[in-house]
Formats: structure tokens, C-alpha cells, sequence
């Protein structure tokens, strides 16, 4: 994800768009990652095979990019755990 801005925080923020030239308050949409995988890895190492799908839905185990509502132009992203080295 070369290029790509990256927050230290999840939180809607306020910006403006540099495609639609508009202020807004960003949209965040959640995407299982890295992270997600390793929490699910490490509930089934502890014996909470039935739990280990629970990551892959809750957010704070998720990766966040933030849009603009109006255009859906990507800000940028707070990602949990990256493992890529660029």
C-alpha cells in the first residue's frame, strides 16, 4: 500500500476532497487484514476454535479506510498489523 496516506486512528475525520473539491466528514469502511488473521490464528491456538471467526467481523479487528461519502475517493487507511515491506 505504497502511496497510500496512512491514520493512527479509525475516527471519522474532517477533509477536503480532492476530487469532488468538497469539505466532508469521512466515511470509514472496515476490511479484515493481516491483523484479523492473526487474532483468528490465536484464538484457535488457545482452544477458541468457535471464536475464530469473531475477528473477521469486528471492526476494532478490522482495517479502516476512510472515503469521501459523496465521491468515494480513497484518504487513506489505518492498518492494524502490516506485514509487507516495501
Amino acid at each position: 500500500m505504497s502511496g497510500l496516506k496512512r491514520y493512527y486512528s479509525d475516527l471519522p475525520k474532517k477533509r477536503k476532497c480532492p476530487k469532488c473539491e468538497k469539505t466532508v466528514r469521512t466515511t470509514v469502511r472496515y476490511k479484515w487484514g493481516w491483523f484479523s488473521c492473526l487474532v483468528s490464528c490465536t484464538l484457535c491456538s488457545i482452544g477458541c476454535c468457535c471464536s475464530a471467526w469473531m475477528p473477521f467481523f469486528a471492526p476494532d479487528a478490522q482495517d479502516a479506510f476512510l472515503h469521501c461519502p459523496d465521491c468515494g475517493h480513497l484518504f487513506g487507511a489505518h492498518i492494524k498489523l502490516d506485514i509487507c515491506v516495501d
